[in-house]
């Protein structure tokens, strides 16, 4: 990931394969030093969807490769930053927006804010 984004999600994503956990945990701890090894120097592991939004969501879901991808740290704060800020057109945080959401709708709104951030490419809102 040495050269300038955006990126596909494709290019993103920790593996071609989709392959769901139990947990994070048993993401990073076991599976992931036997199959993808840590995020790597200034880079993080961000959830498409958003693990505190786990509640009606299966944990199969939120910890799968499919909604695992290997970012930037810094891009990684600053996409946490968007989902906190307060947006007029919700009355609330995005974060706080999306608390009864679907699992598509969140899906949607975490690509529209990686595109919006310039680390995924395409263009335009998708929610």
């Amino acid at each position: 990931m040495s050269k300038k984004g955006p990126y596909s999600l494709e290019q993103l994503r920790v593996s071609p394969d989709d392959k769901s956990f139990l947990s994070f945990s048993e993401f990073k701890k076991i599976d992931l030093a036997k199959y993808f090894g840590p995020a790597g120097d200034g880079y993080e592991y961000h959830h498409i969807v958003e693990q505190s939004s786990s509640g009606d969501i299966p944990e199969s879901e939120l910890q799968s490769t499919a909604n695992i991808v290997r970012i930037p740290r810094l891009l990684h704060e600053e996409i946490n930053g968007e989902y906190s800020r307060w947006q007029d057109k919700f009355d609330s945080s995005l974060r706080t927006s999306l608390s009864d959401a679907s699992f598509g709708e969140r899906w949607d709104a975490g690509i529209n804010v990686m595109r919006e951030i310039g680390i995924l490419k395409g263009e335009g809102s998708i929610w």
